[in-house]
This record gives structure tokens, C-alpha cells and sequence, in this order.
């Protein structure tokens, strides 16, 4: 889209969020509040970013704004995702140990979203696997694809993982 294209080239885009401290990810949504508006979401590197930032953030984005389009800058809320797992550990890997590496990994996975990224089951299940420790996972059909609205990132809830029988 044109107009999100013209702010993340403006320097909203990850060359943005490094420059910025406490910035970590940056959602630009075109005409969400109608035609000539541009709503940016921001979240910060440990959570709601404070509002100095959100107050650079919107100075910055006026001196560089169209003409006659209206920019909002707000912090993104955070979505706490449950998640449940089933996992069998491999062979000669005690549950316990697989458990707290899953656990360790599906917290990572979860707390690395951007802002307006969907969640989704198979990125789950890769971060398990990719523990080294699991022979398996499932998950059940409580813990499903989401995709966050405009403005809201996606963070890690309560995560458990439980022994596959």
C-alpha cells in the first residue's frame, strides 16, 4: 500500500526501531480512521513504550507527514496468548528438562512478535521441535491460528507443557 510504503520509507521500518531506544516493533496502518489518516503503533522493548517516545515519535512523523493527512501514534496493546502443549521428549531426555527448554522456547517465540503479527500454531510447534528435546508435539484445538487487530502485538501468557500419554 502507498501510503504505508511512504511512512516505513520515511524511517518507521527496522532502521527506525533501531535508531529509536526502547522502540522494538512498529505497526503503520493506513486509512484507520478513514481516507488521508495514518494510525502508527508502537511497542516497546519491555513492554508499552513510555510516553516521551510516543511524544518524539508523533513530533518526528508531523515535520514529516503529507499535507492534510492526519497521523496518530499510540502504543500497541499487548495480547497475552495461552498456550498448552503436549510433548514426548526423546528418548533418554527426562520430562522435566524437555519441559523447561520448551517452556524457555515457546516464551521466546511468543514474546518476538511484532506488532500486528499473527500467531500461528505451526510457528508453536517449530519452536518445540527446534529445542532438540522433543520426539513430538500437539497441541489442542483451544490453542488456534489469531491474528491481533490493528494495534495490539502479541506477548507471551501462561505457557504449559504438558507429557504426551
Amino acid at each position: 500500500d502507498g501510503i504505508r510504503d511512504f511512512y516505513l520509507s520515511r524511517g518507521l521500518g527496522d532502521g527506525y526501531k533501531r535508531q529509536t531506544p526502547g522502540v522494538k516493533s512498529v505497526q503503520v496502518v493506513p486509512r484507520a480512521n478513514g481516507v488521508n489518516t495514518v494510525a502508527v503503533y508502537l511497542y516497546g522493548d519491555n513492554g508499552a513504550v513510555t510516553d516521551e517516545v510516543l511524544g518524539k515519535v508523533g513530533e518526528t512523523l508531523e515535520k514529516l507527514k503529507e499535507i492534510s493527512v492526519d497521523v496518530t501514534v499510540a502504543a500497541a496493546v499487548a495480547v497475552k496468548k495461552p498456550v498448552t502443549v503436549y510433548v514426548k521428549p526423546k528418548d533418554g531426555c527426562a520430562f522435566e528438562d524437555a519441559k523447561a527448554s520448551c517452556t524457555a522456547a515457546i516464551t521466546a517465540y511468543l514474546n518476538a512478535f511484532e506488532v500486528g503479527e499473527p500467531f500461528v500454531t505451526a510457528g508453536l510447534i517449530h519452536a518445540v521441535m527446534e529445542t532438540g528435546v522433543a520426539q513430538n508435539c500437539t497441541v489442542p484445538a483451544s490453542v488456534a491460528d489469531f491474528t491481533p487487530n490493528a494495534g495490539e502485538i502479541v506477548t507471551a501468557g501462561a505457557v504449559n507443557v504438558l507429557e504426551t500419554q
